[in-house]
């Protein structure tokens, strides 16, 4: 795989107390695996700076923060993510070998 998965955060601008954390949950988990996944923290209200997934797309417009997605896949809906559940997310996803498909609006 050449290009990295992304673990996409949806935060408040400026970020919250539980915005941060989750911030830190993802900085971690991309520290785990540097060459397999990057970060992308889109703020509320902010421009994107690169395309979402289709998954982060689909999500709607109205988005509670925190939320995140690895790979396109919903892993926290308005709270911290849980740690357990963005690795066997992560795993499961780098295992397939496959990156989401990217928005094109």
């Amino acid at each position: 795989m050449s290009e990295r998965m992304r673990i996409e955060l949806y935060v408040a601008a400026p970020p919250t107390s539980k915005c941060k954390q989750a911030i830190a949950l993802a900085e971690r988990a991309v520290e785990a695996y540097p060459e397999q996944l990057k970060l992308v923290v889109y703020g509320r209200g902010m421009p994107r700076s690169e395309p979402p997934t289709l998954g982060f797309h689909r999500a709607g417009k109205v988005r509670p923060v925190p939320s995140a997605w690895v790979n396109g896949v919903l892993v926290a809906w308005g709270e911290v993510p849980d740690a357990e559940r963005m690795r066997r997310v992560i795993e499961g996803e780098l295992s397939k070998g496959k990156l989401a498909p990217l928005s094109r609006i």
